[in-house]
């Protein structure tokens, strides 16, 4: 008889695992583990909003749910995360909003359209609100489940040695730009020759001067250390990135609705605490900036302004003009 029970046992156990299924040992469940990939450092915006997630989901799980990570583009470029998470090789990632996405969403160059969010409360009312839930859904019809969005905040152009003050003083540069209609019409506008490049290879290009300068937000100019090889920063606050905290549908569908609704309220619940860590790095990054002697130049924004009026209208055929005015008009 005792032979029997242990046979049968065998038996239970060996199927389970020939399905992939955790096999339960003394009554517990392996815990479920997340592959989670992005591009940046280990203190990027990614990284805090992990350091964010990390607590919240081992706490909400009872240690049931875990996160595998993978930094500093480990995987691939951010066009290559999001397309491993469509197809399922990658759990989980989070990518710039206005970067590769457009590939999938044209509609998300929308954050790629210089001077169109205020301030950070502006692009809060805009992802937390209607507009974020109906590109969440565009997102979801191109296999993206997302669960919130965290920020990388407001980019700021730098150079290699040339101050930058007004759009002329980036006449000619070679800048890299994220692979997307937009920016190329971006850098354009303001006289620059736009130069797609992954963002994992973007410092070798900085410092073999495959390019002249770049954009990005304060804390990741600290974070990726672009400083060392740029040493001057206009602060043009052009843009406002997002950065969506993306599933694969693929995966996804294949988690118990437990699973889901406790990842899921995670994310959520992780949200306020990475925007808020990031926002409160930027002063401290430019303080950070100045000790390693970079110059910090405040731009003539109007210029700016003037100079990239006509963008909206490069993209009509992709983000609706009536979208635009949606943005803008939110107060």
């Amino acid at each position: 008889m005792w032979a029997t029970i242990a046979t049968m046992v065998l038996t239970v156990s060996l199927v389970l695992a020939g399905s992939g299924q955790p096999v339960a040992t003394a009554g517990t469940a392996e815990p479920l583990t997340i592959k989670f990939a992005h591009s940046g450092s280990q203190t990027h915006p990614y990284a805090v909003g992990l350091q964010k997630l990390t607590p919240i989901l081992e706490k909400r799980s009872g240690g049931a749910i875990k996160l595998q990570v993978f930094c500093c583009a480990q995987l691939g470029s951010e066009r290559e995360l999001a397309e491993g998470t469509r197809l399922g090789t990658i759990h989980m990632t989070s990518v710039a909003g206005e970067g590769a996405l457009p590939a999938w969403v044209p509609e998300l160059q929308v954050f790629g359209l210089p001077f169109l969010l205020r301030d950070r409360e502006h692009a809060y009312k805009i992802l937390d609100g209607p507009i974020g839930k109906e590109l969440e859904a565009k997102l979801g019809a191109q296999g993206f489940v997302t669960l919130g969005w965290w920020e990388l905040g407001f980019r700021n152009m730098t150079t290699k040695n040339k101050p930058i003050r007004e759009p002329a003083d980036l006449q000619g540069l070679k800048m890299r730009v994220q692979e997307a209609k937009v920016w190329l019409g971006l850098m354009r506008a303001l006289g620059a020759i736009p130069t797609p490049i992954p963002f994992g290879e973007l410092y070798n290009a900085l410092q073999q001067g495959v390019v002249d300068g770049q954009e990005n937000p304060i804390v990741t100019i600290v974070s990726m250390k672009f400083y060392e090889v740029q040493k001057q920063v206009g602060l043009t606050e052009h843009t406002y990135t997002p950065l969506p905290v993306m599933a694969s549908k693929k995966w996804w569908d294949t988690l118990k609705p437990e699973q889901q609704t406790i990842i899921a309220e995670s994310v959520k619940a992780s949200v306020p605490e990475q925007r808020n860590a990031v926002a409160a790095q930027v002063d401290e990054g430019v303080a950070f900036l100045k000790s390693q002697g970079v110059n910090i130049t405040r731009v003539d924004k109007a210029k700016f302004i003037e100079a990239t009026k006509d963008v909206p209208n490069l993209i009509a055929d992709q983000v609706p003009p009536d979208l635009v005015k949606r943005i803008r008009d939110t107060k």
